[in-house]
């Protein structure tokens, strides 16, 4: 029974610190190009590179095209 007050903040402080371990995305590369054309069209591209604490890489583009 003594080692009871010692063994619940232990575990406690374990538990508020797991966010901390797990992280988020970590954004690898980015590249922003706006495009504007003669007849005023906007082109814009987008292409995002992020990489996950697990070591998943992901690529995203995206593309919109406004009149």
């Amino acid at each position: 029974m003594r080692r009871y007050p010692l063994v619940l903040p232990l575990c406690a402080s374990m538990l508020a610190s797991a966010p901390l371990l797990v992280g988020c995305d970590q954004t690898v590369e980015h590249e922003r190009k706006v495009d504007v054309k003669d007849d005023g069209t906007v082109v814009r591209e987008e292409k995002k590179v992020t990489e996950s604490p697990g070591g998943d890489v992901t690529r995203t583009e995206t593309k919109s095209v406004d009149k």
